[in-house]
């Protein structure tokens, strides 16, 4: 946002603001760090950082002096151009630069025959480490990194073909979009679809709002993408409490802590659109009053928060989004955010979730429906809210029974027989496989569970 002399005092330094009292070369290396950025920066000159306020004016001849060289930096400073990234604004006041990020990272800043790189770091521009540096170079590349080669050739497609099977068609490795690179292999698009997927996820439970000695459980997830997300949905899915609310209609009221709804979304985004060329892991943390969905990487294309809470989409792995839309994860059309927002619209005391961005990070933060801020009322009894007078054993018997009269059992079958909902259905039926009494068969929308004799 351009700052002018009505904006006093003017805001502090930061990542896209910086102050200079006087015009001297040592702007040439604060306009390399912003060059390096993500955000629209801007530079004003005849401003103290101190006192944030305007110090000294300069006439229109040395403004225009100022431009000239200027101009002379963009085009011969910098490794690559900076040509066009670097615009100057002289009929504003305070004088100003403004410098907008490139897509040719890293930016370097020729002095004499050597070549440095500069990055900024909130309201300092430093020398970049070799760390940032490889970071730089790695994002110049975001867009092809599903098309590329995959450094692994020896893959298995074991739950990628289930997945084909659900929707009745034949596998083959020509079948998708992206699947084979350009030298005729597996691409890195076929590698996250692969058993042998590099690429982790975890999930952390925590029992207060703290992470501070209230772990009470975590999992960790690998394999394919698609193995990933519905693993991670499903054990989502047996920690997600109902609170059951009697009112003047003959059904109960029942609502998740989280709309399921919104955790898909959120999960689905976090895979589709992370930066695989930084090896974190996906990562899920759920507390009494919230779930945080943290996925590796900035937001691409140079977007922020505000572009993607307005609807704009810029996926930065197109081939992943792409297998994700031929199975019906993702509709690929800008709307998941919107999709989240309405979920949380019953919610009477209006909150509501929150998007946040970094250099290396974006989290997704759902808040619990549920959760009343009330200091006495523990979480064992936010769990009794949502059971019923079935016992463990009555419950175990009726599922087992109904397994000798027929081969298998499906989660909407417990709930009849049972008479509960879909999470206490998923809770006994995990129960029973973690006890080896039955066996999980198929995957996703085919699901069933048979007797284990």
């Amino acid at each position: 946002m351009l700052l002018n002399s009505k904006d006093q005092p003017f805001p502090a330094e930061n990542q896209v603001i910086e102050y200079k009292e006087d015009f001297t070369d040592r702007i040439k290396r604060e306009i390399a760090g912003f060059l390096n950025g993500k955000d629209r920066a801007f530079i004003y000159i005849g401003v103290s950082d101190k006192k944030r306020e305007i110090v000294r004016e300069f006439s229109i001849d040395e403004k225009h002096s100022f431009e000239e060289r200027i101009s002379n930096w963009a085009s011969t400073s910098y490794y690559p151009s900076a040509v066009n990234l670097v615009k100057v604004h002289t009929n504003n006041d305070p004088f100003c630069i403004e410098v907008i990020p490139g897509n040719l990272t890293p930016y370097q800043l020729k002095v004499k025959s050597n070549l440095y790189t500069y990055v900024r770091n909130n309201s300092l521009t430093e020398p970049a480490s070799a760390e940032s540096i490889k970071k730089l170079i790695n994002r110049s590349k975001l867009d092809s990194f599903d098309e590329q080669a995959s450094e692994i050739q020896k893959l298995s497609f074991d739950y990628l073909k289930k997945e084909f099977a659900n929707i009745d068609e034949p596998f083959t490795n020509r079948k998708l979009q992206g699947f084979i690179s350009k030298e005729n292999k597996y691409s890195n698009t076929a590698l996250l679809l692969s058993e042998e997927n590099p690429y982790i996820s975890t999930i952390a439970i925590f029992e207060s709002d703290k992470t501070l000695d209230s772990l009470v459980d975590s999992r960790r997830f690998k394999g394919s993408i698609f193995e990933q997300i519905d693993n991670i949905l499903e054990f989502i899915n047996l920690n997600n409490h109902a609170y059951s609310k009697i009112t003047g209609n003959p059904q109960r009221m029942d609502r998740r802590d989280f709309p399921p709804i919104a955790i898909r979304e959120g999960l689905i985004n976090a895979f589709a659109h992370r930066s695989y060329l930084d090896k974190g892991r996906v990562q899920i943390k759920i507390y009494s009053d919230r779930l945080e969905i943290l996925s590796p990487g900035s937001l691409p294309g140079g977007l922020t928060v505000q572009d993607v809470l307005a609807g704009r989409n810029y996926p930065r792995n197109h081939n992943v989004v792409y297998v994700l839309r031929y199975f019906k994860y993702v509709e690929d059309l800008g709307t998941g955010i919107d999709r989240i927002e309405d979920s949380y619209e019953l919610d009477k005391l209006k909150r509501r979730p929150k998007l946040e961005s970094g250099e290396n990070f974006v989290k997704l933060t759902l808040p619990n429906q549920n959760f009343h801020f009330d200091i006495n009322k523990t979480k064992t009894q936010q769990m009794n809210a949502s059971s019923t007078a079935i016992s463990e054993t009555n419950a175990t018997e009726k599922i087992i029974a109904f397994l000798k009269k027929n081969q298998s059992i499906r989660r909407k079958d417990v709930e009849d027989i049972l008479s509960i909902k879909d999470t206490q259905a998923n809770q006994y039926l995990k129960e029973l496989v973690d006890r080896g009494i039955i066996n999980k068969i198929a995957t996703g929308p085919k699901t069933r569970y048979q007797l284990n004799k």
